[in-house]
């Protein structure tokens, strides 16, 4: 899904606040709602899905990972005009080299 949006910081400040409830409001797209997180490198599960930091494709993006650690859900306002939202970092870093 690639969005346009004219606000940085607006938008920016939305998808952080979309983060609770987008794995559920996404599910026609990405699958069955992510109920808990599994962080690879992290020991245990947290209830809850929660996204995470992580930089790819020379990129801030923001991580949903499922209970088993498998990337659900990638996010990142990219060159500050466009909401880029994909199933995994491989598809975001894909997209990013076609929007540059």
């Amino acid at each position: 899904i690639v969005l346009s949006s004219p606000e940085y910081e607006r938008a920016f400040g939305g998808m952080l606040a979309w983060e609770s409830t987008m794995s559920s409001d996404l599910s026609p797209f990405f699958g069955i709602p992510v109920e808990s997180s599994l962080v690879p490198g992290r020991e245990t599960a947290s209830s809850g899905g929660h996204f995470v930091d992580a930089i790819h494709g020379n990129g801030a993006v923001r991580i949903l990972y499922d209970e088993v650690g498998n990337e659900r859900i990638v996010y990142a306002l990219v060159h500050t005009k466009y909401i880029v939202i994909t199933s995994s970092t491989e598809a975001f870093v894909t997209l990013l080299t076609r929007l540059h």
